[in-house]
């Protein structure tokens, strides 16, 4: 009994090993880690790809292939597959969030160019409230996503309907805190006053617009404002269903 013991745990180890140097070697996909982490029956892991099919891979999948034959611990192997699982995703985070730190570049950096002047011209509309600048920075069939205030419009017409509405909000100070290159997106913070207060004051969030271009035009322009409900009813009166009605001055 102690010798079969000990045969299963050796087993058993060894396919933990071979699993840790897949994984470690990115032989095999997060995906598939998981599928043994889930697994109620012993299988062999799925190879990426891009692993190829040279003597290594090959000699891998023929040493998991028998030892799915012996008496293994299928749980210990689940629960050490679960725990490398959360590993790499724990690894991939941070590894996306340090390329995320990494691709964005002062404004000033930027450097002169076209899509300086767009940027540009892009806050002098805001502050400005400048409906034929901001008008004229998209092309003809370029569209504009705003979810937060529920609006996805396209062309020309609709754009300038749009904005002759966002810029009835109350004074905005529009500043460009950084740029990402690719895709090319403007993170900002805008102070916007609020309404309905004695002494006025200024409600100072955080945004980011996403474009797209066609040629030195805005395609498209998505763009996110991180407010809460709110924080959106003190710079906008209220609204009936999710179609703002904005404020006059």
């Amino acid at each position: 009994m102690a010798m079969e013991k000990r045969k299963r745990e050796n087993l058993t180890d060894s396919f933990i090993c071979m699993l840790e140097d897949l994984n470690r070697h990115r032989r095999i996909s997060a995906k598939s880690v998981w599928d043994i982490a889930s697994s109620a029956k012993p299988i062999i892991p799925s190879f990426c790809d891009s692993s190829g099919g040279g003597s290594e891979v090959y000699l891998a999948k023929r040493i998991l292939q028998r030892l799915i034959q012996a008496p293994l611990d299928w749980q210990k192997i689940r629960e050490h597959a679960e725990r490398l699982a959360l590993e790499r995703e724990r690894l991939e985070e941070q590894s996306e969030q340090a390329y995320a730190d990494t691709r964005w570049i002062k404004f000033s950096d930027l450097g002169d160019g076209w899509l300086t002047t767009l940027s540009l011209n892009w806050t002098a509309a805001w502050n400005s409230r400048n409906v034929n600048l901001f008008v004229s920075l998209f092309a003809e069939n370029g569209s504009y996503d705003n979810p937060k205030l529920g609006r996805s419009v396209r062309g020309s017409a609709q754009i300038r309907k749009v904005f002759s509405e966002l810029i009835r909000l109350r004074k905005t100070s529009m500043i460009i805190e950084g740029i990402c290159l690719e895709p090319f997106i403007m993170k900002w913070t805008r102070a916007v006053q609020v309404l309905n207060q004695s002494k006025p004051s200024d409600l100072i969030f955080a945004g980011e617009s996403l474009f797209q271009f066609a040629g030195n035009r805005i395609l498209h322009c998505g763009d996110t404002w991180s407010l809460d409900t709110d924080q959106l009813s003190e710079i906008m009166p209220k609204h009936a269903g999710h179609y703002c009605r904005f404020a006059s001055f």
